[in-house]
C-alpha cells in the first residue's frame, strides 16, 4: 500500500475514535513491525480499493499528470464515501438499538393482549384512520369551496363593473343622442309663451227640435209641434191667461197682432205658412243661418251660439280640433319652471318642432243629477273608460263624452300627438255640492226631509190608529160622547177645534194622547236613525267610486287643483279666504289628493300684479297649505307668467263662450 493511502486511512480512524490517536492494529502496519504479541502475522485489512492500488502502479509510466489528478480525485472522493457511510452506520446502530428496545416492549404487549383486544386495536386503528381521511376530505371540500366562492365573488364583481361601465356609458350615449335629436326634432320655448286656456262645465247639445222649424226647442219661444201654427196645448206664450191651444190670437211678442200672422221677412206670407223665411233679407232662408260661424247651419248642428249661455260640447270639439290644426300641444304645467334648492327658477318648455305649447284647465268640475243643461257625473266603465253620465231632453239616460275632460280624452284618442309626453290638463275641484257628480259628506237637509217625511206618515198612522181604538171602543158600548171634561163640556168636542175657511168649517186635531206622543218620539227617532245609516253607506261607496276614478285619471295624465271650497273669490278678506281654504284640505284633500296648484276662481286674486310677498296674509298662509302654483284670469296679453323664488303664477283666460275664445286667439 502507498504511503499516500496509509495515511489517508489513518487520518479515518483517528476521526472515527475521536481521541486523535492511532488504532493499535493501525499503528503496528504503520511501523513495519507486522506481528502480533501471540507471534502471529496480522496483516491490515484493505478495501477493495486498496486492493486495486498495485494495478494502478502498473499503469504506463507514460501516463500525464492529468491522469494521476484523476486518480487522487477518485480516491478523495472514495475516501469521503467511506466516512459518509461510517457515519450513517453509527447513527443507524443508534437508532437499531432504540427500535430494538421499542420493538421488544411492542412484541411484548402482542404477546401479552388476547385476540379479542387485538381486534379491538386494530378496529380503533382503522376507525382513527377512517376519521383522519374524512377530516383530509372536508378540508380538501372547503377549501375547494372557498376556492369556488372567492372565483364566484370576484366574477360577480368584475362582471358589476363590467355591466356598470357599459350601463353608464349606454347612458352617456343615450343623452348624448337624445339631446341630438332634440336639437332636430324639438323646439324650444319661454315658459312665459305658454298659452292657457280655461273651460268651465260643457253646456250639452240640445238638439230636439218638436215643431221642426229649425229652432231647437231650448231656444224655441213657441213649441208647435203639429205645425198648425197653434202653440201646442198647455202653453200659454203671451201671457193672456188662456191656454194657446184655445187662444184665438197668439201675440207671444205684444205687437198686438197674431204670432201666425207675423211676416217677419215682410213677403206678404205669414210666416206659418212661409216655406222660406228670410228675415234677414239675404235670400237665403233662415233655416241655413250659421250664427256661430262655425260652417254648420243651425239646424244642422242642432245649436246657437248665444254670449250668455256656456260653452256648448259640439263648440268645445270645435275648438280642440282649432287648437290642433293651429299645431298647439298639451303640455305640463310644470314645466313653467324648475325647482331648486334656492328656490323655482323659469323654465324652458320644449315641444316637437313646429309646435306651440298649451295648457289646458277647467274650472268648477262639478255637475248635478236630473236635467240641467250639463252632465249628470262622471264614471268609469267595465273597460275602464272616462265617460260622462247625462240626462237627455226626453228623460233617458246616456253615457258619452259630453264634458271637458271626457272630450279631450275623446281628442287625444284618435290625435295622440296634441298630447306631448302624455300631458293631459289641470281639473280645478271646488266640491262644495260633492266631486263629479258624487256627494262626499253629510247633507243634513237630506236627512231631516227624509225625517218629516216619515214622521207624518208616522203620526198620519198614529192617528189612524186611535180612530179606529175609539171606534172599537164604541162597539164595546164604552161610548166616548158620554165623557164629558171637569168643566162640563163635552171631551170628544175638546178634542177638536173648529178654524173658519172662507164659507168653510174645517176640523183638525188640537192635541194627541201621552202615549201617542211618546210612540211618535220612538218612531221618529228610528226613521232618522235609519235615514242616516243609509246615507252614510252611500257617501262610503260613492267615495270608494272616487278612489278608482282618481287613480284612473291621474294614470291619464290629468293633474287636480284646488279651485276653492264655496267657489268664492280669493280676492276676498283673509278670514274668508283662510276658512274656505281649510275646508277644501279638511274635506276634498283627502279625496283627490295633496297638491300644488291653486285656480284662483272668478276672476279674483289674492295680490297685485307686482307679485306675492312675506307681507301678504294670505299668500303667506295659502303657502303654508303647500301651494305653489297659482293660475288667475287676465286679458291683458295672450300669454303671461310671473316666477319667483317661492311660487309660480300664470294668467289664464277663462272661456266661456265662443267669442271668448275667438278674441283670446286674436290678440
Amino acid at each position: 500500500m502507498s504511503d499516500e493511502w496509509r495515511d489517508r486511512e489513518n487520518s479515518i480512524d483517528t476521526d472515527q475514535t475521536g481521541s486523535g490517536k492511532t488504532r493499535p492494529d493501525r499503528a503496528a502496519s504503520a511501523d513495519g513491525q507486522g506481528q502480533t504479541t501471540s507471534g502471529r502475522q496480522n496483516f491490515p485489512r484493505r478495501t477493495p480499493t486498496e486492493l486495486q492500488a498495485p494495478l494502478l502502479k502498473t499503469r504506463p509510466a507514460g501516463s500525464t499528470n492529468r491522469t494521476q489528478r484523476t486518480a487522487s480525485a477518485d480516491d478523495g472522493a472514495a475516501s469521503n464515501r467511506r466516512q459518509s457511510q461510517r457515519s450513517r452506520t453509527g447513527s443507524a446502530a443508534g437508532r437499531n438499538a432504540g427500535t430494538g428496545a421499542g420493538s421488544g416492549s411492542a412484541q411484548q404487549r402482542r404477546r401479552q393482549e388476547t385476540p379479542e383486544e387485538r381486534e379491538r386495536r386494530i378496529r380503533r386503528n382503522r376507525q382513527r384512520q377512517k376519521q383522519q381521511r374524512l377530516r383530509q376530505q372536508r378540508l380538501r371540500r372547503l377549501r375547494m369551496i372557498l376556492i369556488i366562492a372567492a372565483v364566484a365573488v370576484a366574477g360577480i364583481v368584475g362582471i358589476t363593473a363590467i355591466h356598470r361601465y357599459r350601463v353608464k356609458k349606454a347612458e352617456e350615449q343615450a343623452a348624448a343622442e337624445a339631446a341630438a335629436e332634440a336639437a332636430r326634432t324639438l323646439q324650444s320655448y319661454d315658459a312665459s309663451d305658454v298659452l292657457h286656456l280655461s273651460f268651465h262645465v260643457l253646456r250639452l247639445d240640445d238638439t230636439t227640435d218638436a215643431d221642426n222649424d229649425g229652432i231647437p226647442d231650448s231656444e224655441d219661444d213657441i213649441i208647435d209641434s203639429d205645425g198648425d201654427g197653434v202653440a201646442d196645448e198647455g202653453t200659454d206664450v203671451d201671457n193672456d191667461g188662456i191656454p194657446d191651444v184655445h187662444d184665438d190670437m197668439i201675440d207671444a211678442d205684444g205687437d198686438g197682432v197674431a204670432d201666425d200672422q207675423e211676416d217677419v221677412d215682410g213677403d206678404g206670407i205669414p210666416d206659418s205658412q212661409d216655406d222660406l223665411i228670410d228675415a234677414d233679407g239675404d235670400g237665403v232662408a233662415d233655416l241655413t243661418v250659421d250664427t256661430d260661424g262655425d260652417g254648420i247651419a243651425d239646424a244642422a248642428a242642432g245649436t246657437v251660439s248665444i254670449d250668455d249661455k256656456d260653452l256648448t260640447v259640439s263648440e268645445f270639439n270645435q275648438i280642440l280640433d282649432e287648437l290642433y290644426q293651429n299645431n298647439y300641444v298639451l303640455v305640463s304645467p310644470y314645466q313653467l319652471a324648475t325647482a331648486g334648492e334656492n328656490g323655482f327658477t323659469s323654465g324652458t318648455v320644449q315641444v316637437p318642432k313646429g309646435k306651440k305649447p298649451l295648457i289646458i284647465s277647467e274650472q268648477d268640475v262639478n255637475y248635478s243629477a236630473g236635467y240641467d243643461g250639463s252632465a249628470d257625473s262622471l264614471m268609469l266603465t267595465g273597460d275602464g273608460t272616462i265617460v260622462n253620465s247625462y240626462t237627455t231632453a226626453d228623460g233617458n239616460q246616456a253615457e258619452g263624452p259630453v264634458d271637458v275632460i271626457t272630450c279631450v280624452d275623446n281628442f287625444i284618442s284618435s290625435h295622440a300627438d296634441f298630447s306631448y309626453n302624455g300631458a293631459r290638463g289641470i281639473i280645478g275641484i271646488t266640491g262644495s255640492n260633492g266631486i263629479f257628480g258624487y256627494a262626499i259628506d253629510g247633507d243634513t237637509e237630506i236627512i231631516g226631509s227624509l225625517s218629516d217625511k216619515t214622521i207624518a206618515t208616522v203620526q198620519s198612522g198614529t192617528a189612524s190608529g186611535e180612530k179606529n181604538t175609539s171606534d172599537t171602543a164604541s162597539d164595546n158600548g164604552d161610548s166616548s160622547s158620554d165623557q164629558t171634561t171637569s168643566d162640563g163640556t163635552d171631551a170628544a168636542a175638546s178634542a177638536y177645534e173648529f178654524a173658519p175657511d172662507e164659507s168653510n168649517e174645517s176640523v183638525s186635531a188640537s192635541s194627541a194622547t201621552t202615549s201617542s206622543s211618546s210612540e211618535n218620539s220612538t218612531s221618529q227617532a228610528k226613521a232618522v236613525s235609519a235615514a242616516q245609516q243609509e246615507y252614510d253607506a252611500q257617501i262610503a261607496a260613492n267615495k270608494s267610486t272616487l278612489n278608482d276614478l282618481i287613480t284612473a285619471l291621474r294614470s291619464e295624465g290629468w293633474l287636480f287643483a284646488c279651485n276653492s271650497y264655496q267657489n268664492i273669490s280669493y280676492a276676498s278678506s283673509y278670514d274668508i279666504v283662510k276658512a274656505d281654504a281649510d275646508s277644501w284640505k279638511t274635506n276634498i284633500s283627502p279625496i283627490v289628493g295633496n297638491t300644488d296648484m291653486l285656480i284662483l276662481p272668478n276672476g279674483g286674486d289674492i295680490g297685485s300684479w307686482s307679485g306675492y310677498s312675506d307681507s301678504n296674509q294670505k299668500y303667506t298662509y295659502l303657502k303654508s297649505l303647500g301651494f305653489s302654483y297659482y293660475f288667475s284670469d287676465t286679458t291683458q296679453s295672450k300669454t303671461w307668467l310671473q316666477t319667483e323664488s317661492g311660487y309660480v303664477r300664470q294668467g289664464m283666460h277663462d272661456i266661456s263662450t265662443m267669442s271668448d275664445y275667438q278674441n283670446v286667439m286674436n290678440m
